[in-house]
């Protein structure tokens, strides 16, 4: 299989792509807050049922038929979220947990 292919698709992000099929396996981010954090494709797991929801980011571009019916955490980001993400001054972005388990 080898080693990721890594795309920088934003200012805050890079994506891992299988080298063989070119399936996206990871999101690497770039922002000094997130240093360290990687991703992981749920659909690259053996039994995708078997990984724990912990938290849903995101979650202003859902579709409209995706409907949340849980108590899992959820992030939503304002418009201008990733114009000023490394401003230091997005307080959505500042209060995003740094450390999940």
């Amino acid at each position: 299989m080898g080693e990721p292919t890594w795309y920088a698709s934003s200012e805050i992000a890079e994506r891992g792509f299988c080298s063989a099929c070119g399936a996206q396996l990871f999101v690497r981010y770039s922002v000094p807050e997130w240093t360290g954090w990687i991703s992981c494709s749920l659909g690259s797991h053996d039994d995708p049922n078997a990984v724990p929801v912990e938290r849903y980011f995101g979650t202003e571009t859902r579709q409209a038929w995706l409907q949340i019916h849980d108590s899992v955490p959820v992030s939503e980001y304002p418009d201008d979220w990733l114009e000023d993400v490394t401003s230091g001054k997005n307080d959505t972005y500042n209060a995003l947990p740094r450390n999940l388990k």
